[in-house]
């Protein structure tokens, strides 16, 4: 088990790569802090199943594509409100 302190760590230290490797995927810098933050959060919850003898970025690389990939299925099935009829023109 990686202790709270030592993961954060971890994060701190792949920050950066977290953000690109987010915005490779958004293609907008804004919606890939987002996603990187969002993966952050998912990495932490899911710390016990990192295994520190292995190398921590292939790790969480695969945390941030997984939710910039579930985040793009989720924004194509949303429906424009203009095409539901729900906006006041």
């Amino acid at each position: 088990m990686t202790s709270f302190v030592d993961f954060s760590e971890l994060i701190e230290r792949h920050y950066l790569s977290i953000i690109r490797a987010a915005l490779g995927y958004t293609g907008d810098m804004q919606q890939a802090q987002d996603m990187a933050h969002t993966a952050m959060l998912k990495a932490c919850n899911a710390r016990d199943s990192y295994k520190p003898e292995l190398p921590f970025f292939p790790w969480m690389y695969r945390i941030v594509k997984n939710t910039c990939l579930d985040d793009a299925k989720k924004r194509r099935n949303q429906i424009p409100l203009e095409d539901a009829g729900l906006t006041s023109n």
